[in-house]
């Protein structure tokens, strides 16, 4: 049966929290916050395990969060293969106002990730899959070719 390995280059502890009424230039409060493992292949592999399916995520990984994110992923029966890299995960939050009916995004760049360092990544990827295997890579990425 054929594996399926999910590629996230630049996953996100993503914090989502509910503001009613957020307002710009005033301390705003929080009613509520939810952290998750985030990132387009991690996203994958989330839902592939909701239904009942085993996947690999592979994701570029960074400090105490790309730590978290991996314990996450791997207390969710999710198989992880890290990518090490200097530097930290980023953080994204997601704020909600329910009053305002708005979604605010505030998004922090990943962590600095080499030619050098894809390319060795790859290399362990193509190693550790076999013909048949099920890869996913997002569009924008540069293993889509994967």
């Amino acid at each position: 049966m054929p594996s399926i390995y999910t590629v996230t280059l630049n996953p996100a502890l993503d914090k989502t929290v509910q503001v009613p009424n957020f307002a710009v230039d005033q301390v705003n409060r929080i009613t509520w916050l939810r952290q998750d493992a985030g990132g387009k292949g991690i996203n994958v592999s989330k839902v592939i395990a909701k239904l009942g399916g085993e996947s690999t995520a592979i994701a570029v990984l960074a400090g105490q969060t790309g730590k978290w994110i991996a314990d996450v992923l791997s207390e969710n029966s999710i198989k992880v293969q890290a990518i090490s890299v200097p530097g930290e995960t980023r953080t994204n939050l997601k704020v909600v106002d329910t009053e305002g009916g708005t979604n605010t995004d505030i998004n922090e760049p990943g962590p600095e990730v080499t030619d050098t360092m894809l390319d060795q990544a790859l290399a362990d990827v193509i190693a550790k899959t076999s013909v048949g295997d099920i890869r996913f890579s997002p569009a924008a990425s540069p293993w889509s070719c994967l």
